[in-house]
């Protein structure tokens, strides 16, 4: 063999750096290009192939169920073959010949339980195909490129990147338009249901049988509430949220919908329940929200919040609490994740005890911290 003198050499350091480099640069492309088989319901349409084609479809076949007469096979092609390589479908070949289009896909048992819509033929409790539309809506992509002027501005902004992008801050936006509530509903919906459905399978407060009322505040639409009563059918719960919110909530049983300002009052209750409400505000406002849960509960009553308890610490969900703290910078104002000692801080202000605090099984990212009415603020 003729041997012209070159040797393969490792790369530069430069040039080794391009690997990370690469990841963040392209980072929003395959969340895209998943959102666009999420819209055509490709995850749908190979969910409900059935068993005597295993649960695969060629890519013809997948095409011939698209709401068009004539789809951009190369395109089709392309897109799922890169999705299988980010764990979404399984590909394979169906002969050994050259043709592109020569493939069938099946789903990942991520794809299946994430990326399945929760509809009619598809009972799919973990569905979250509604958040993933939300996050990746163009509503709220838009204020993440208005971070820098959120650094630049300080904090006047009161609606943060948000305010920025859209000339009013989240609530009042989804208020006046229409469309984007609609989204921004059913998308923190399908989180709740799946967060619920983990929460009503570890929490053991609710198990004695006793009469309880509880109040789920900036409970959206009821999900939340209305699964801790399926699972408790002794509880009274109470759905609280603004009056907008309320007027399209649905009639839930054992559940009563009353609408309120959090930072004015809170309906009385034995229990006062709060899922990731309290990272949307800063820490006075945070501290108003809590004083109205304490006022709301007596002297024996209990408080749940459900939210993130950062890592002080490397930890294994560090990344994605991050995530979910940058989320609010481009959400709010002042919203923020919180380590246990902020949590600790903030709740000690309110006239609680110091909370138990334990990791929802399933999502090590969220916590439940219980505690109950200090005896004296």
């Amino acid at each position: 063999m003729e041997d012209h003198g070159h040797q393969l050499q490792s790369p530069p350091q430069d040039l080794q750096l391009m690997s990370p480099m690469r990841d963040l640069i392209f980072s929003p492309i395959p969340a895209l290009f998943l959102k666009s088989v999420v819209l055509l319901k490709i995850p749908d349409i190979i969910a409900t192939a059935g068993p005597q084609s295993s649960y695969t479809l060629s890519l013809t076949q997948i095409a011939a169920r698209l709401p068009t007469q004539s789809p951009r096979l190369d395109y089709l092609s392309r897109i799922l073959r890169y999705l299988s390589t980010q764990g979404i479908f399984i590909e394979s070949q169906t002969t050994s010949s050259d043709n592109p289009f020569d493939f069938r896909y099946g789903l990942t048992d991520t794809a299946k339980m994430f990326f399945v819509s929760e509809g009619e033929n598809n009972e799919n409790p973990f569905s979250l195909v509604p958040f993933f539309l939300m996050i990746n809506h163009e509503t709220f992509m838009n204020p993440l490129h208005h971070i820098h002027e959120c650094v630049l501005q300080g904090p006047g902004v009161a609606g943060g990147a948000f305010q920025i992008a859209h000339g009013k801050d989240l609530w009042a936006y989804t208020r006046e338009n229409q469309h984007s509530k609609v989204v921004f509903n059913t998308g923190m919906e399908s989180f709740t249901k799946v967060i619920m459905k983990l929460f009503v399978g570890c929490y053991k407060g609710f198990e004695a049988g006793e009469k309880l009322r509880v109040v789920d505040v900036g409970g959206g639409n009821g999900a939340a509430i209305a699964q801790i009563v399926e699972a408790h059918p002794h509880i009274n719960g109470i759905n609280f949220d603004l009056p907008q919110v309320i007027e399209s909530a649905q009639s839930i049983p054992g559940v009563e919908h009353v609408d309120g300002d959090m930072f004015q009052s809170i309906p009385s209750a034995d229990v006062v329940f709060i899922k990731h409400v309290l990272h949307n505000w800063d820490d006075d406002r945070c501290v108003k929200i809590l004083e109205n849960c304490r006022k709301a509960l007596p002297d024996n009553g209990r408080l749940i919040v459900v939210d993130a308890v950062l890592c002080d610490q490397p930890c294994l969900t560090q990344e994605v609490q991050m995530i979910f703290d940058l989320i609010m910078i481009s959400y709010t104002g002042g919203g923020r994740e919180r380590n246990e000692q902020q949590w600790r801080s903030l709740l000690d202000k309110s006239g609680f005890t110091a909370p138990k605090i334990v990791t929802l099984p399933g999502i090590s990212s969220i916590n439940i911290l219980e505690t109950t009415k200090a005896k004296s603020l």
